[in-house]
């Protein structure tokens, strides 16, 4: 029996006010203002804009206070893996005591917390992304890299319906406490398709030296039949408009540090994948997001928290949304399984004596 394509009279469709992504013209806006507009303009302020719908006079001072407040020490995970450290996060939720069940910034700034403690340091007079990132980095980091790192957080704010933020918003319209809608996209950050892209691209920009060693990959790769990662998206046609100002500032680092090697190499993968797929395949979010990561010293297996910490926010205010709507989402399914038929019928074509 084939699923029926016509819309049940009842079927709900997530709408929201917060951000918006038009995919054939390759555009992401927060609240109306494109996201290139808002990249560099600051996490906190960002934030409040998210969040308050009103860019705050005192363009986020006040908000990153608050932020700042979930800034306190953490017990480092034992175990450095992603899993671990997902783990983590979610107990950080499920410990914190914002006194107001709508309280986006208490919630919100819970994952960077934590993240932050992960690796055992804190910073107490940084701001808040720099206190994440001196939190989770290998090397010394200094104020170049952490504007970097703060305007990565704010491409990550939001993006619309996706798959976390649509478990967000399911759990949310039942009624649930804030702090396991925010778990529920944490558990869909863990799969490979959606939260995993990142530590995958970085670890192939790990393995390869120079740009010499991309085409013999690139060839390995199509040869196995294997994916890119890093590269396509389900919404956009062409390019994913956060990849460019990643790239950016992944070139912003290189140019501090004075070391070019990660940015040489994922110049030459897209540029290798690009032409492999006669100009169709383009590098999405994760791909230079992965290669300003490895770029700032960010371990492999907190790409996927990193991710988490930032889009926290979003979250939350989606969360705040939905639950303003007073309405379970619960659409109805489309089936596409066998033709009516008798129970009887089932048991004779099962039947050995048939």
């Amino acid at each position: 029996m084939e699923s029926s394509n016509s819309k049940p009279p009842d079927c709900q469709l997530i709408t929201t006010a917060l951000s918006s992504v038009d995919g054939a013209a390759g555009v992401l806006a927060i609240r109306g203002v494109p996201i290139e507009e808002l990249a560099e303009r600051g996490y906190a302020a960002v934030g409040a804009f998210l969040v308050e719908d009103r860019w705050p006079e005192d363009h986020g001072a006040a908000f990153a206070a608050r932020l700042m407040q979930q800034q306190r020490a953490e017990k480092a995970s034992s175990a450095p893996t992603m899993t671990a450290a997902m783990a983590s996060l979610r107990r950080s939720l499920a410990d914190v005591d914002s006194g107001d069940d709508h309280d986006v910034v208490a919630f919100g700034g819970a994952a960077a917390r934590l993240v932050g403690g992960l690796r055992g340091r804190r910073s107490a007079h940084e701001s808040f992304v720099g206190a994440v990132l001196k939190g989770v980095s290998d090397r010394a980091v200094n104020d170049v890299d952490i504007a970097a790192l703060d305007a990565a957080f704010v491409l990550h704010i939001d993006h619309a319906a996706n798959p976390g933020t649509i478990c967000v918003r399911v759990v949310a319209s039942t009624g649930a406490t804030l702090a396991s809608c925010l778990t529920a996209g944490l558990c869909a950050l863990e799969g490979p398709l959606h939260g995993g892209a990142s530590s995958s691209v970085g670890a192939v920009l790990n393995s390869l030296s120079s740009p010499a060693d991309v085409q013999a990959f690139v060839d390995d790769e199509r040869a196995a039949k294997r994916r890119l990662p890093g590269f396509g998206h389900p919404i956009y046609r062409g390019r994913d408009p956060r990849t460019a100002v990643l790239r950016q500032l992944c070139e912003r680092i290189a140019f501090a540090r004075g070391d070019h090697r990660i940015l040489d190499v994922a110049v030459a993968l897209e540029a290798a994948a690009v032409r492999q797929s006669d100009g169709r395949l383009f590098a999405n979010v994760d791909f230079y997001a992965a290669a300003l990561y490895a770029s700032l010293g960010i371990p492999l297996w907190l790409h996927t928290p990193m991710f988490a910490a930032a889009r926290m926010l979003g979250w939350t205010a989606h969360v705040v949304e939905e639950r303003a709507r007073r309405k379970i989402i619960s659409p109805e399914a489309g089936y596409d399984g066998p033709a009516p038929r008798s129970l009887h019928s089932v048991i004779t074509a099962a039947s050995p004596d048939r």
